[in-house]
């Protein structure tokens, strides 16, 4: 009996991940680490297009350049990355994600297994700002009703995603609970908002991978999943608006973690040649925070880059060079999967 052989199919390919198997593994993972950037860089041009060029400058440099940080005591300067610190921005809102993640992952380590609740209004047609609004008054009525009473605390997401007919707007919550009926929440729920048939999901985290995969899906900040051409329009909608937050004994408990983790990394506030503390400021903003007198004095012994965004080389060459076919078939894949 012969054995026979077969080759891949395409669909194989798909599924079998972001590389193929004559790509070098190297530049396979230099792809995805550029991805991100790419797709930053999509949504820079289409925030200058729409005559935002504040967000537009710092979604196109984040984590792509440095700026020269300086002591005002003594002049003392040294580079630091610029990070935006956006919530459209892919890099930045991905950092944020994983920290709330590993928060409530740690938090929820031994206790009974967290569910995740998601909860759903009509489409939303007029300003989606209203939308939050609604959402989220509806939402403060459900916590104060007898169905939350079991509920120790949690947290939630709201999120919103543009829709040819208006916005769905919904929030996922995930909830400290024994035990918490589909039920009584969907009566609840029906009562709060007067939809007669409202969407109610609830399922729960039975082992860490899956409490960490639902971390991650209810603290992720924006809709990075959507067309890109909307991503101005999510901006603008979601513009002051809370959309993540904590609640009941989470709330303290965050704060409590938050304080532990940077008691155990603490980031250098002192200047490194005077030892001056709290003195270290961005230099592009000295002018600004402290006056011309001030920044006169200072600018003689600043780098001549020192009020400026200085691009990174290497990444900007890497960014904006030319793709081979085969690159950009791998780029389909990837925002395919």
């Amino acid at each position: 009996m012969h054995s026979s052989s077969t080759q891949p199919t395409a669909c194989q390919h798909h599924h079998s991940g972001f590389s193929t198997p004559t790509e070098n593994p190297q530049l396979a993972a230099l792809r995805r680490r550029m991805r991100p950037h790419k797709i930053k860089q999509r949504y820079a041009a289409a925030f200058q297009e729409a005559g935002i060029a504040a967000q537009a400058h710092a979604l196109k440099h984040c984590a792509l350049s440095y700026f020269t940080v300086i002591c005002t005591s003594c002049g003392h300067t040294k580079q630091a990355l610029y990070r935006c610190r956006l919530r459209v921005c892919p890099i930045c809102s991905f950092e944020l994600t994983k920290e709330r993640s590993l928060f409530m992952k740690q938090h929820t380590a031994g206790k009974p297994k967290p569910k995740l609740l998601t909860l759903t209004i009509q489409r939303w047609t007029s300003d989606p700002r209203d939308g939050i609004k609604h959402l989220r008054q509806c939402w403060a009525k459900l916590r104060r009703s007898s169905v939350f009473k079991a509920v120790k605390g949690g947290a939630y997401q709201i999120e919103l995603k543009r829709k040819p007919n208006g916005w769905h707007i919904h929030i996922h919550a995930l909830l400290e609970t024994p035990y918490i009926a589909r039920q009584r929440i969907f009566t609840a729920w029906k009562g709060i908002t007067g939809i007669m048939v409202p969407q109610v999901h609830i399922t729960e985290a039975p082992n860490d991978k899956a409490i960490e995969y639902t971390a991650k899906y209810v603290s992720k900040q924006g809709d990075f999943e959507g067309p890109q051409d909307t991503i101005v329009q999510w901006y603008r909608a979601t513009k002051g608006s809370r959309l993540f937050e904590f609640f009941g004994e989470w709330r303290k408990s965050a704060k409590a973690w938050q304080i532990a983790r940077a008691a155990a990394n603490p980031v250098s506030v002192i200047c490194p040649q005077c030892k001056a503390v709290k003195s270290m400021v961005p230099g592009y903003s000295v002018e600004m925070l402290l006056g011309y007198e001030i920044w006169r004095d200072l600018r003689d012994t600043a780098p001549p880059d020192t009020e400026e965004l200085v691009p990174i080389k290497e990444l900007w060459d890497e960014l904006n060079k030319p793709q081979t076919d085969q690159e950009q078939y791998q780029d389909l894949l990837t925002e395919r999967t």
